[in-house]
């Protein structure tokens, strides 16, 4: 029943993210576009979401937990969820790959890379949304996130794929 109630909270999230990804990031076909996208991906991803509070509360007791929780327990989270979301990301940054716009051999890693940098920075300020971030503080976490992302995806004149 556990399962079920956690699987049933994370696809609720997993749809607003995707949702979310899709919105921001469907339409971006050159570079300006994909800064300000990832921006206000980044920013609305982060933003706090009262409606979600209880999923998270039992989020961070998995997190604290798991080595003690049954594996299938936190393989359905997962899948429910926080893999549906990674999965919903790279597939939206192929596009801007294939644009040359990122230099992405594996989007896959992409998806990771930009959601450490930008909600794995603020989940860790907070204590995985536990206490409360500035504002300011969660913008400038979010901005050097994708500062960063950038920094390590957009492709360099002189780089060359191996």
């Amino acid at each position: 029943m556990f399962t079920a109630v956690v699987q049933d909270g994370s696809a609720r999230v997993a749809d607003v993210l995707v949702e979310l990804i899709e919105r921001h990031l469907g339409p971006v076909g050159d570079a300006d576009a994909l800064v300000a996208a990832l921006l206000a991906l980044a920013k609305v991803w982060n933003k706090p979401r009262a409606e979600f509070t209880d999923h998270f509360a039992v989020v961070r007791r998995l997190r604290a937990q798991g080595p003690t929780l049954p594996r299938t327990l936190l393989q359905a989270w997962d899948e429910a969820g926080p893999q549906r979301t990674q999965r919903a990301l790279a597939h939206q940054l192929r596009r801007p790959a294939d644009l040359g716009v990122l230099d992405v051999a594996d989007a896959a890693v992409a998806a990771d890379h930009f959601l450490l940098l930008t909600a794995g920075s603020v989940a860790e300020r907070s204590h995985h949304g536990a206490a409360t971030l500035s504002a300011p503080a969660r913008a400038t976490l979010i901005t050097a996130g994708v500062r960063a992302f950038l920094h390590g995806y957009v492709p360099h004149p002189a780089s060359k794929r191996q």
